[in-house]
């Protein structure tokens, strides 16, 4: 009881590489529609661990697992309402049943519905020199709680971003932008020799914060 409740000190490196085609596709009827399709192959990625300490006995140095990178499949669209204000949409899937993760478990155990992302933006334009941005990103995991576990987990989540560029100059651009992820809560339970069946929750939030600058060469 205590081996399984006790910390563990563990220092793995994974490393591995993996080549991947993409297609793309781009529709545009007039000036303010444009269509967009891209689609990722699967990436077959193997992993190796660089094993320095490792107390779990879950990572032998050397050994490989697999660890794909899914097919995806993405569709957006823009329109330009006006010369100021743009709107822009998207949805994204995954093709994770089709992937090699690694697990013991075969996908059809572990997985009930690919990944599925709906995106949407609104920017606008309120002087020449200062545009404004906001969006919001839905994320649905296929999941069951069979694949979650301490290490790798899939959670829902709700994104919403904010973002702004000012034109200090013809050849310079301040951007900032900010997002906040809001991850839903999940948990399996999980039965202790000696103490019974104990709640593992998975619960996180993210936020990101940026800054740069476009620097625009003129071209003589």
């Amino acid at each position: 009881m205590d081996a399984e409740t006790a910390d563990a000190d563990v220092d793995v490196k994974q490393k591995g590489s993996g080549f991947s085609p993409v297609l793309g596709l781009s529709i545009k009827p007039n000036d303010r529609f444009n269509l967009g399709i891209k689609y990722e192959f699967n990436t077959k990625l193997e992993l190796e661990n660089e094993t320095k300490v490792d107390g779990t006995g879950r990572f032998p140095d050397g050994e490989k697992i697999r660890s794909d990178l899914p097919a995806l499949l993405s569709v957006g669209v823009a329109f330009k309402a006006t010369d100021r204000l743009n709107l822009a949409g998207g949805v994204h899937y995954f093709f994770d049943k089709a992937a090699d993760y690694g697990r013991i478990e075969p996908n059809e155990e572990l997985i009930d519905n690919n990944f599925l992302e709906f995106a949407f933006g609104i920017e606008y334009n309120v002087t020449p020199e200062l545009l404004l941005s906001v969006g919001y990103l839905r994320t649905q995991t296929g999941v069951n709680e069979k694949y979650q576990n301490d290490l790798n987990y899939s959670l829902n989540t709700n994104t919403v971003g904010l973002g702004g560029s000012y034109a200090i100059s013809q050849n310079l651009d301040l951007n900032l932008g900010f997002l906040y992820t809001m991850y839903e809560d999940d948990g399996i339970f999980i039965d202790y020799p000696g103490i019974g069946s104990v709640k593992e929750s998975y619960a996180r939030n993210n936020m990101v914060i940026a800054i740069g600058l476009d620097i625009k060469f003129p071209v003589r």
